[in-house]
């Protein structure tokens, strides 16, 4: 990940992570936009995840990740962030997509996606595609070409809507380049 951050740094926006449960990625998000006089944000509900659709559902009629599942206090996940002695973050609390619907002047050059589910993932994307910098890169794990639920399923539909090609493909993760 910290070789796709420095990619950017000489393109405009900031740095986000969409699903940060307890953080560990974003730490190293967070260190690289310091670095670079960025602002890191992260976007999490804090709830765990909301209520599972059909394309969450796996061909034998499970579902991995159930509603409140991989909670993470954010009053937790603050203070870690507070620890690091770094400034340069913004907590965005809520369920995505909807807590997108406020942040509508951001611009970003790099976007970390890991929210396992289907709909989150697929109109998060479609966000931060309408808010990410040219030459600037997405990033999403839960990439997994055969699976047809779940995230995988998302990026798939959002590959064949915006009619894009990944940079790279490298299971579990996929990279975009706008």
């Amino acid at each position: 990940m910290i070789k796709y951050l420095r990619t950017v740094k000489d393109i405009d926006g900031d740095f986000a992570e969409f699903g940060v449960h307890a953080g560990n990625n974003f730490m190293r998000i967070l260190r690289e936009a310091k670095i670079q006089n960025k602002t890191a944000h992260a976007f999490d509900s804090f709830e765990g995840f909301a209520e599972p659709t059909p394309e969450d559902i796996d061909p034998n009629g499970e579902c991995h990740y159930e509603k409140s599942s991989m909670k993470m206090d954010v009053d937790r996940f603050s203070m870690r962030l507070k620890e690091s002695k770094k400034d340069n973050f913004i907590i965005h609390k809520g369920f995505l997509p909807e807590s997108l619907k406020t942040e509508s002047g951001l611009v970003l050059s790099f976007s970390h996606v890991d929210l396992d589910h289907y709909f989150p993932t697929l109109e998060t994307l479609k966000w931060i595609w309408g808010h990410t910098s040219e030459d600037g890169l997405i990033l999403c794990h839960d990439w997994f070409p055969e699976k047809t639920w779940e995230a995988s399923l998302a990026i798939k539909h959002f590959m064949e809507e915006f009619g894009i090609k990944p940079i790279r493909d490298n299971s579990p993760w996929i990279l975009f380049i706008k």
